[in-house]
């Protein structure tokens, strides 16, 4: 993993924090109904939580393309399936 070009900002990092904190866990009570995210949109949600916190720290972040691959619950794009590069 390449070193962090930049430091955060405390504003910065209290922003990723709140952000983070924002998001519901697994099991959680949701609009009356427990959170049962499936496997794909979890790996979605780190990969997006690792690209934001590599961003933050100034290191360049390649993008998600918009190919996308058909799922048996949902279309998901190809960065999900197979990891951010770094």
């Amino acid at each position: 993993m390449p070193k962090s070009t930049k430091k955060p900002t405390r504003e910065q990092l209290l922003q990723f924090v709140e952000q983070v904190a924002r998001m519901s866990h697994e099991g959680e009570i949701v609009d009356g109904a427990c959170f049962d995210p499936t496997y794909e949109d979890s790996v979605a949600t780190v990969n997006g939580l690792i690209c934001d916190a590599r961003r933050l720290l100034g290191q360049k972040v390649e993008t998600p393309s918009d190919d996308l691959v058909e799922c048996p619950d949902e279309k998901i794009c190809q960065v999900c399936l197979h990891g951010i590069p770094a």
